[in-house]
């Protein structure tokens, strides 16, 4: 199969996925969340990376951090 219809069915399940989610959230009586929490969950997902990397602290070879 073609690498490029890997990621048009990648695409087209995404877009069906949110759509679903948006049918569930109005049948709930729930409001789309506001334009700025798209930014703040990218954000709060750059601070996890962050602190991931941050936390991990590579050593010597053959070196163990906890004994």
């Amino acid at each position: 199969m073609d690498p490029g219809m890997h990621l048009y069915i990648d695409r087209f399940r995404a877009q069906e996925l949110r759509e679903e989610a948006a049918r569930r959230r109005l049948a709930r009586g729930h409001e789309p969340p506001p334009a700025w929490s798209a930014g703040a969950h990218a954000l709060g997902w750059l601070l996890v990376e962050l602190g991931l990397r941050l936390v991990r602290v590579p050593g010597p070879a053959g070196h163990h951090p906890y004994p």
